[in-house]
């Protein structure tokens, strides 16, 4: 069963009234079944799945109240137990006793499919091992959620996939995301524990004070049991002890106020092994960048049938001090969540009967919301990679920071703090780093913004940042939408203006009552007007106040290069390249990724590499990749090495030089490719910027595309040889092809930066750019002959399931999309920088382009007529220059006798565009005086 019939509910389950089914759990003493209620196969929609018999009890223990057993379909062997929570039913089932991992799962999954085909909630809900992370403060009976990123999934399968020439196992493909109706639901979950206590502890509480057996059974051991220790030494098996290195340590962490388990959600890994080992457990999250929180052995499996939430409470850390002791306290924390996150769903009933289909505020607030959210909000900060293993934890014990952490004098800093640096010391990491931290912190609300200048005008301006900003407050407190009952929905794509955003901004602020709201904002340096910036920090001084004045707990963090220069009255700054702490993490990082050779004599490399850097974090990251790259085509020798190293001159500017000059290649690609990321009206996604260099060969046959024959891998690879590794694909769920960092934007910016590199060159700036940009285009849309190929190809399409034509066309045409709707922008451009298209014009292919227009268009209502002027055309899409330049070439404005009609028709379109307007009539009466001076001679 795919993922996909998961998506609403079953239309063939029958409608009919039912109570909530909520029972006092105190009123029965076990779960028995409580009454003449007997259910189809049809009537449930949760399955509960359990590895273990006491996982099994705990999900049984949670239940409002049992079912009676029902007839299973032929060649299903599981054993249910049914029951309800909140009024939805639900099957409990258990892998075979002594027999786990991802093999067992994946038939217990199939064979709840085969009687229980109305499950639209799948969950597996069980014990994990924990996996310590910096800003993770997990501990024994806590609970990991799985739940995917922009960057991860929610499920790895960390034990499959290939090993790179490192000996690093590189997990190979994805599994499922959790059904979407789950995630939803931990969204508001996870809003609602921001905002008040979970309902867990009392669950549990409820569960243990039943009766002595069960009270035993899923006690608490104690915190003093919840011993971490430190990895053990590489001389000897890890629990053994070693003679040189003594007793292994424990690590000493903070007390909890309580215990209450505290919940994390973030990627957990599935494998067929037990990890029982610190150094192997590092080891695998260290492969996966830090970013699992939990092992264990059933979900990977699981995931390829039922798209389940995968809930897990920690009863181990995953190494030889691993026993059974917090088991069941960790059985019971889980299905304690499980229960909490049925108890916010409204069951199927109710959502059919018991509430009309649209409210009419919910449809209020949403339109609104939609308003706000624009794509890639936070593309920027998915694509910033997340801190490496043991950098960044300096910051947290500066006394800067912890001021601000904790408010201290908050009247000399009113809550912000900036964090300033030379381009590529790794500002955006450190800021991402800081994130995280405070999304562990209780009773906070966290929200960031990421400003991005490869990306588009909402990602470089502060209406973007305001606009993400409202949109995650919105999100993350419900309660605060009802703000947005007293705003008027307009069809004005301007109607969150700036002055109303920052308004709307501090008025939810302010509604946040006793909760700490943490703000970051990273790249100041990139946003499009230092202006903007400046109000935006009279914005945050004056909700810096509220919290002097005690009516707001709000601290905002930044970074930047050093500039824009802002002087401002109150503000904690810390200088990264000023720090010891940075030269630490430059110093961690080296000794990490310089794995190869284990001769005392690759000191020296390590060594000379620091000393080179600067202090600039990208360059490091930059050379360690290329040195580990020539060792692993042979070049091992380390004299070698460090006269290679020698090579690499100091500075960014200087190293991207280097890296242009180093490898062959087509270096009219290479430009190519730096003219489109640099100068695309919109960011171009992978098969776009795939087929856009393409077309710039006419001869090219640019022929449907195929996904089984060139493949997204292949075209990434394309990109990246021909772009030199100086482009990377964002993380966002549609990703786009940008820089690798904005220091390789600026660098190809620069006036007359390669014309010793190429000799003659003239330059990535846009007066350069737009025509081949547009002859791109051109020579896509008319190369593409879409009467032909749209017959050969609907069939093979419509197999997909595509809706209409005009989605179906621009599958099979990537780049299409975009060649019709920009090509007279790039034409435009070309105009406004002096270079003629007046013979662009005169020769322009309107057929096809009218065709090709036409054919992308997924309302009938949109398409137009294909013999429509060219004039009216580039007058209707605003295009001044060119409609200057076109109507001085125009035979019938030849004629002195021109149609008056015809020039009031075309003045009336644009007589409110002035620039338009201007263009249109200066063209007309240059055309008519030369005519004039023609026929009756000067005079």
């Amino acid at each position: 069963m795919s993922s996909s019939s998961f998506i609403g509910y079953n239309s063939t389950i029958k409608r009919r009234k039912t109570g909530s089914g909520r029972h006092d759990f105190r009123h029965h003493a076990w779960h028995r079944w409580t009454g003449p209620k007997k259910l189809s196969a049809a009537d449930y929609s949760v399955a509960w799945i359990c590895a273990l018999p006491l996982e099994m009890t705990a999900a049984r223990a949670m239940l409002d109240e049992e079912h009676p057993p029902i007839s299973t379909s032929p060649g299903d062997g599981n054993v249910y137990i049914l029951g309800s929570i909140s009024g939805h039913n639900i099957v409990v089932a258990c892998l075979p006793a002594g027999v786990y991992g991802t093999t067992s799962a994946v038939l217990v999954a199939k064979d709840i499919c085969l009687t229980f085909s109305s499950i639209t909630m799948p969950l597996l809900v069980g014990i994990g091992g924990g996996v310590p992370q910096p800003g993770y403060d997990i501990r024994l009976g806590d609970v990991v959620v799985g739940t995917p990123t922009s960057e991860h999934p929610a499920i790895i399968q960390y034990d499959y996939g290939k090993t790179d020439p490192a000996g690093v196992l590189v997990p190979k493909g994805t599994t499922n995301k959790p059904a979407s109706s789950l995630l939803r639901a931990v969204a508001s979950l996870r809003s609602r524990h921001q905002m008040e206590p979970s309902k867990m502890f009392s669950y549990m509480n409820q569960i243990r004070g039943r009766s002595t057996e069960v009270a035993e059974l899923f006690a608490c051991p104690g915190s003093e049991l919840d011993i971490l220790y430190a990895a053990g030494c590489e001389h000897v098996q890890e629990g053994v002890l070693c003679g040189d290195c003594g007793p292994v340590r424990s690590i000493t962490r903070p007390a909890r106020k309580n215990q209450d388990p505290m919940v994390f959600y973030g990627t957990i890994a599935s494998g067929n092994q037990v990890v029982k080992h610190a150094r192997t457990r590092d080891r695998i999250a260290q492969d996966q960048k830090n970013t699992m929180l939990c092992f264990e052995m059933e979900a990977a499996g699981v995931m390829d049938v039922l798209p389940c939430l995968v809930i897990r409470g920690i009863c181990d850390y995953c190494d030889a001090h691993k026993d059974k002791r917090f088991q069941g306290y960790a059985s019971i924390a889980a299905a304690a969540y499980a229960k909490e996150l049925l108890t916010i769903i409204p069951s199927r009933h109710v959502l059919m009967d018991d509430f009309p289909e649209e409210d009419p505020r919910l449809v209020h607030r949403n339109k609104l919301i939609d308003m706000l959210y624009f794509e890639d909000a936070d593309g920027h900060k998915a694509t910033v990679r997340r801190a490496h293993h043991n950098t960044c934890t300096w910051l947290t014990k500066q006394a800067e920071y912890l001021q601000w952490l904790e408010l201290h004098n908050v009247a000399d800093h009113y809550g912000l703090f900036w964090v300033k640096g030379h381009p590529g010391t790794g500002k955006s990491v450190l800021i991402k780093y800081l994130v995280d931290l405070a999304q562990a912190l209780p009773q906070t609300i966290v929200i960031s913004f990421f400003f991005n200048a490869r990306g588009h005008n909402m990602e470089r301006s502060t209406t973007g940042m305001y606009r993400s900003l409202v949109y995650q407050l919105l999100g993350l407190v419900p309660q605060l939408q009802t703000f947005l009952d007293y705003m008027n929905v307009s069809e004005d794509p301007n109607y969150f203006s700036l002055p109303v955003l920052q308004g709307l901004f501090q008025q939810l602020l302010k509604s946040c009552g006793r909760y700490s709201v943490f703000c970051f904002v990273d790249a100041l340096d990139e946003c499009l007007e230092e202006d903007e910036v400046r109000s935006m920090f009279d914005v945050f001084t004056q909700l810096g106040q509220l919290t002097v004045d005690g009516l707001l707990r709000f601290r905002a963090c930044f970074s930047s290069r050093h500039y824009p220069n802002i002087s401002l009255r109150s503000c904690l700054q810390v200088i990264l390249e000023q720090q010891t702490g940075h030269t630490t993490d430059l110093v961690n990082y080296i000794e990490t990724e310089i794995s190869f050779g284990k001769s005392p004599h690759f000191e020296t490399i390590k060594t000379e590499v620091l000393r080179q850097s600067g202090g600039i974090f990208l360059w490091v990251v930059i050379v360690v990749r290329m040195l580990q790259r020539e060792y692993d085509r042979g070049q091992t020798q380390v004299k070698n090495m460090l006269q290679r190293l020698a090579e690499f001159p100091p500075g960014l500017d200087a190293l991207f030089h280097d890296m242009l000059l180093r490898d062959e290649g087509d270096i009219t690609e290479l430009q190519l490719c730096i003219k489109w990321v640099l100068h695309s009206a919109t960011p171009l996604k992978r098969n776009e910027l795939y087929y856009a260099l393409l077309s710039a060969d006419p001869n090219n046959e640019l022929w449907v595309w195929y996904p089984e024959e060139v493949t997204g891998a292949d075209m990434e690879r394309y990109i990246l040889a021909r772009s030199k590794g100086l482009l990377q694909l964002t993380q966002a769920e549609d990703p786009t092809v940008q820089f690798i960092h904005e220091s390789v934007r600026e660098f190809f910016l620069k006036p007359n930066a390669l014309r010793d590199l190429w000799p003659g060159f003239e330059g990535f700036q846009e007066t350069f750019s737009y025509h081949l940009l547009r002859d791109c285009c051109y020579n896509y849309l008319t190369a593409v002959s879409l009467a032909s190929s749209i017959v050969y190809v609907r069939p093979y399409l419509l197999t997909k399931g595509w809706p209409n034509r005009g989605l179906l066309v621009m599958d099979a045409f990537p780049f299409l999309e975009h060649a019709v709707n920009y090509v007279f922008y790039y034409a435009e451009g070309a105009q406004r920088y002096g270079l003629s298209q007046a013979r662009f014009l005169e020769e322009f292919d309107t057929r096809s382009w009218y065709s090709a227009y036409n054919s992308i268009q997924t309302w009938s209502y949109k398409r137009c007529v294909e013999n429509t002027k060219l004039i009216n055309t580039l007058i209707s899409i605003r295009l001044p220059y060119l409609v200057a330049c076109h109507l001085k070439h125009l035979t019938w404005a030849n004629d002195p006798h021109i149609s008056r009609q015809d020039i009031a028709i075309l003045a009336r379109s644009i007589e409110d565009d002035f620039p338009l307007f201007k263009a249109f009539y200066y063209a007309i009466q240059q055309k008519k005086k030369a005519a004039s001076i023609e026929h009756h001679g000067p005079g």
